[in-house]
C-alpha cells in the first residue's frame, strides 16, 4: 500500500506535458497554467502521502525512531493527528483554487471528497485521493477506456463510477451543467448578437445569418453545426468567387457546402463590409458554437456533455477580453435555461423574435 501514492506521483508527472496544454488554454497562459498545475499537484500528492506515510508503523512511535528524531518532536503538528494533518492540506487545496480565481462552489464535490478525511477510513481516503488526481481523470477518452487502463496497472480498482468523474472537477455546478446542447448553443447565438452590436452592425442587415444560426433550436444538430463551419469567414470571406470555393471545398476532406451561389453571395458581401479584429470575433463565436455541438457527439455520449461547457466559458471571457457585454436580456437567458435535457433535448422556439 505504500507504494500507491509513489505510483501515482510518477504517473502524473508523466502526464505532466499533456495536462499543461489543457490547462493552457483554461487560465490564458503557459506560465500561470505550470504555475497552477505544480500546485495542484503538490497538494494531491501529499495528501495521500500524508494519510499512506505511516501504514506500516505503530499510532505511537517509541521516541527513539528516526522519524521522531531530530527538529520533528517540536514541529506544531507533531502532536496532531494523521487526519487533522491531511485536513490541514485540504485547507491548502482551497487556498490554491481560490489564487486561481475558482469559485469553491463549483469545486463543491471534489472540496466534500477531500473533507471526507475527517471520517473516511485512512487508507480509503488516500486511494480516493490517488484516483482524483488529474492524470486519473483528466486524460481518458471514456471511463471504459480508463477502467481497461487501470486494469492492465498494479491497482486495478477505481473509486468512482462513470459519472463521478466528469462532476468530480468543476463542472456540475455550472449554470449551464443542466441545459441541453441546443441552449448551450443558443446561448453562443446570443454572444454572436453583442459582438455584432459591439462592431456597430446593423442586426437587421445580418438577419439572414442570424436566423441560420437561431434555427439550432429546431435542427438536428449534427447537421446545423456542418452549416455553421461553412458560415466560418475562412470559408467564405476569402473565395474570389462561388465557382472556385466549390473547386476547393472537392478537393478537401469535405467536398459538399451548405449554401447555394446567392447566400453565398449575401454572406460574402457581409463579411466584406466589418474590419479584421470584427471578422476575427466572428469566426470565433462561430467555431465555438460548432464546438459544442460536435465535442463528444454521436453514439455513446456522455451525459450533459460535461466537456463542452467550457466554450460557453471560453466565450465569455473572450468577449470579456474585448470589451465585449455578455449577454443580458433576461427574458431569452430564462428560456434558455429552461431547456433541460442530458442531450440535445427536443426542439424549442428560439429566445429572440426573428423576422
Amino acid at each position: 500500500m505504500r507504494g500507491l501514492w509513489g505510483t501515482a506521483g510518477i504517473r502524473c508527472a508523466a502526464e505532466l506535458g499533456n495536462l499543461t496544454d489543457a490547462f493552457t488554454v483554461f487560465f490564458g497562459g503557459t506560465g500561470l497554467a505550470v504555475l497552477f498545475l505544480a500546485v495542484l499537484f503538490g497538494l494531491l500528492f501529499l495528501l495521500a502521502k500524508q494519510i499512506a506515510k505511516h501504514w506500516d508503523f505503530p499510532e505511537e512511535p517509541d521516541e527513539t525512531e528516526p522519524e521522531t528524531a531530530g527538529p520533528w518532536k517540536s514541529h506544531p503538528f507533531y502532536p496532531v493527528c494523521k487526519r487533522a494533518r491531511a485536513a490541514y492540506l485540504v485547507l491548502c487545496f482551497d487556498e490554491v483554487l481560490k489564487a486561481a480565481g475558482q469559485d469553491l462552489e463549483r469545486w463543491k464535490w471534489m472540496r466534500n471528497e477531500l473533507w471526507s478525511v475527517t471520517k473516511r477510513p485512512e487508507e480509503e481516503w488516500a486511494a480516493r485521493v490517488c484516483d482524483l488526481l488529474p492524470a486519473e481523470t483528466a486524460f481518458a477518452p471514456t471511463y471504459e477506456e480508463l477502467l481497461e487502463l487501470r486494469r492492465e496497472s498494479p491497482y486495478p480498482e477505481y473509486s468512482f463510477n462513470a459519472a463521478e468523474p466528469e462532476t468530480a472537477g468543476p463542472w456540475k455546478s455550472h449554470p449551464f451543467y443542466p441545459v441541453c446542447k441546443r441552449a448551450r448553443a443558443a446561448y453562443l447565438v446570443l454572444c454572436f448578437d453583442e459582438v455584432l452590436k459591439a462592431a456597430g452592425q446593423d442586426l437587421e442587415r445580418w438577419k439572414w445569418m442570424r436566423n441560420e444560426l437561431w434555427s439550432v433550436t429546431k435542427r438536428p444538430e449534427e447537421e446545423w453545426a456542418a452549416r455553421v463551419c461553412d458560415l466560418l469567414p475562412a470559408e467564405t470571406a476569402f473565395a474570389p468567387t462561388y465557382e472556385e470555393l466549390l473547386e476547393l471545398r472537392r478537393e478537401s476532406p469535405y467536398p459538399e457546402y451548405s449554401f447555394n451561389a446567392a447566400e453565398w453571395k449575401y454572406f460574402h458581401s457581409l463579411y466584406n463590409s466589418i474590419d479584421e479584429n470584427a471578422m476575427e470575433q466572428l469566426a470565433f463565436v462561430l467555431s465555438q458554437m460548432a464546438d459544442i455541438i460536435l465535442d463528444d457527439c454521436g453514439d455513446g455520449e456522455t451525459p450533459y456533455t460535461p466537456d463542452s461547457l467550457r466554450f460557453i466559458d471560453e466565450t465569455q471571457d473572450y468577449l470579456k477580453s474585448h470589451n465585449i457585454p455578455l449577454p443580458n436580456d433576461e427574458n431569452a437567458l430564462a428560456h434558455l435555461m429552461k431547456q433541460r435535457n442530458p442531450h440535445s433535448g427536443k426542439p424549442f422556439d428560439p429566445p429572440v423574435k426573428l423576422s
